[in-house]
């Protein structure tokens, strides 16, 4: 008799922990329908515009960028689980300029990203979704005649972002994020810059970034029109030294300095 009803407990308790994790979801995905904010699928386009501000020791690069960016989201309907990729190139002419000099110079930055993220929806209008993942970033930077220098760094960002409608048809949302880059290499390649020849590869071994933005986008029949100005902020580390030959025969114990970069522009973007 007794173990009849420790099971019929069990079995009490086995349901309520079920319910306990299917019906948010399920109710989750009720409103989700009802809002629209968290379509389950989703694809935005961008096409950037940035200015671009890099300082590291007596070096400054600065000019305007601009690119397309592409971002897959796809939110589970049943258990509130976002993930999303992301893939984005910036591009333009920047001026290199060192000790009172200018040079011309041509920058890329190419960011990948993946992120996985957990959706809270309150009173079916505001959904705050904190995310986490993996990320890279490259940036070249060649000074025309001097040297082509690029830094790649592996990152983990950690962000949160909101959606909310104003209107049925107008979305709103925010998103605030730091990033912790664990792992990177600089290569220069000096090509006689500085009295230097061949190339140095130096290890990035820390640095944070930091990033905000803040997006309104109109839903059309067929597509969303959008606009999100944005601001990102990256400081990594000085590196540890490689050794490079001088043109002289010697050698030198090369390495970079601390770097801080500063991007802020604006994207138009077209939502499907």
């Amino acid at each position: 008799m007794t173990n009849c009803m420790e099971n019929a407990v069990i079995r009490k308790v086995l349901i309520l922990v079920a319910l306990t994790i299917i019906l948010p979801g399920s109710a989750l995905a009720q409103q989700e329908h009802s809002s629209m904010l968290l379509k389950e699928s989703s694809m935005v386009i961008r096409d950037s515009i940035a200015s671009f501000d890099f300082k590291a020791g007596g070096e400054k690069v600065e000019g305007l960028l601009h690119g397309p960016a592409v971002t897959y989201t796809y939110h589970d309907a049943f258990y509130p689980l976002m993930a999303r990729g992301e893939f984005e190139i910036l591009f333009g002419s920047t001026d290199f300029k060192r000790n009172g000099g200018s040079s011309d110079s041509d920058d890329i930055i190419i960011n990948a990203r993946g992120l996985l993220g957990y959706d809270i929806l309150y009173h079916d209008n505001l959904v705050l979704t904190p995310y986490t993942g993996l990320a890279m970033r490259y940036w070249n930077n060649n000074v025309s005649g001097a040297r082509d220098q690029s830094q790649s760094y592996y990152y983990i960002p950690l962000g949160v972002e909101t959606q909310s409608s104003l209107m049925p048809t107008v979305d709103f949302g925010t998103r605030l994020e730091a990033d912790y880059v664990f792992n990177g290499t600089a290569t220069t390649d000096f090509e006689g810059d500085g009295g230097r020849s061949g190339e140095a590869d130096n290890d990035l071994d820390f640095g944070y970034g930091l990033r905000a933005s803040v997006y309104i986008s109109k839903q059309f029949e067929a597509v969303g029109l959008g606009l999100e100005p944005f601001v990102r902020y990256w400081n990594v580390e000085g590196s540890d030294g490689d050794w490079v030959r001088r043109n002289d025969g010697t050698f030198e114990n090369f390495s970079t300095q601390r770097g801080e970069t500063l991007i802020w522009g604006a994207s138009l973007t077209v939502h499907f």
